[in-house]
């Protein structure tokens, strides 16, 4: 696959954690950053997507209100709660 080269500016401590992590991995600076780079686009890409899907199903009306996700919420601590109280009851 071609490359291309970029310049970059990171402070002395981030230089100085790459030098380290460079050495005890032995792999180069170069490698270290470009691996780097892959993992943030694909992060990236993946929570666009999700974003995208999610404007696209709450456009067809997919989802739940506000109201749906609170009364969820509140039955999901309640039922933490309960379980807290037990382990609690068990010591």
């Amino acid at each position: 696959m071609p490359s291309s080269t970029i310049n970059i500016r990171v402070d002395d401590s981030k230089r100085e954690g790459l030098d380290t992590l460079a050495k005890a991995t032995g792999r180069s600076r170069n490698f270290l950053v470009g691996e780097a780079i892959a993992r943030y686009l694909e992060d990236e890409a993946w929570q666009i997507g999700k974003i995208m899907q999610g404007l696209k199903e709450a456009d067809e009306g997919l989802g739940a209100d506000q109201e749906e996700v609170d009364a969820e919420m509140r039955e999901i601590i309640a039922v933490a709660r309960v379980g807290k109280t037990d382990r609690m009851a068990a010591v």
